[in-house]
């Protein structure tokens, strides 16, 4: 009949301030009054809390009142948020040691969780049977188990980082080790090249010189054929300067 639950621990951030665990619901039930009125049934939604104590078969549900909303004000605020059931820990239908025949004989008892079950009173145990005892043993060896095995894999992968982090810092030193060798061996380099005024020979590089050699074209070489002076001159008809002088000289 219930359309809206809602069940947590005592508190979702650590251990249960109490030993009861509230489920929050909503309940339809039949309105006498407004019945008789209709003439037909009708209903009404009641906020009620169940409490659930973990092996205690008796889990007695009454109206809630403010009572209820101070002692659970969290638990009374997701279920009018209208979040699902729900519960911090190990569900029992993660064991693997049970059987689906006992995860329902536990819930019926009020066990919901392998932690519920390693935190047992002995007043539950005794509730349970001559397995109680066993049974809370073995949750608590089993939370023991998990939480060895999740504390090997932290330190497992811290493990893996900092192998990874050296791996790069000797990476770093291998590069930087590279480079302080190419600057010494530049450095080495230019130490023993020569240097250039003590190998400098006087007069051998005349600036100068160079600069002459650079501007004035060098004139050719005398040959023994310039002393053959001019070539003579053709015979053939006169230019005309010559006929023009000529003809001034007769007149």
């Amino acid at each position: 009949m219930s359309d809206k639950v809602t069940f947590f621990r005592g508190d979702n951030n650590g251990p249960p301030r109490d030993s009861v665990i509230p489920r929050f619901h909503t309940e339809s039930v039949l309105d006498e009054l407004a019945t008789q009125q209709a003439g037909r049934n009708i209903f009404r939604d009641e906020e009620r809390v169940q409490f659930i104590m973990p092996g205690n078969p008796h889990q007695p549900v009454e109206r809630v009142n403010d009572g209820h909303r101070d002692r659970w004000p969290k638990q009374y605020e997701a279920f009018k948020r209208g979040q699902e059931m729900a519960i911090d820990g190990t569900p029992l239908e993660q064991w693997p040691i049970l059987k689906r025949s006992q995860v329902m004989e536990l819930k019926a008892l009020g066990l919901y969780t392998v932690e519920q079950c390693a935190a047992m009173a002995d007043t539950a145990v005794q509730k349970i049977g001559m397995g109680g005892a066993r049974l809370r043993e073995l949750a608590g060896a089993y939370l023991d188990d998990a939480e060895a095995g999740a504390l090997t894999d932290r330190l497992s992968r811290n493990n893996e980082a900092l192998e990874a982090r050296c791996a790069a810092q000797d990476r770093q030193i291998a590069e930087l080790k590279a480079l302080v060798e190419q600057i010494h061996s530049q450095h080495m380099t230019a130490l023993n090249a020569p240097n250039a005024v003590e190998s400098h020979v006087p007069g051998q590089h005349d600036p100068m010189e160079a600069l002459r050699q650079r501007t004035i074209p060098s004139l050719p070489e005398p040959s023994s054929l310039d002393s053959l002076g001019a070539a003579p001159r053709r015979r053939g008809r006169p230019s005309n300067a010559e006929i023009a002088a000529r003809g001034s000289e007769a007149a």
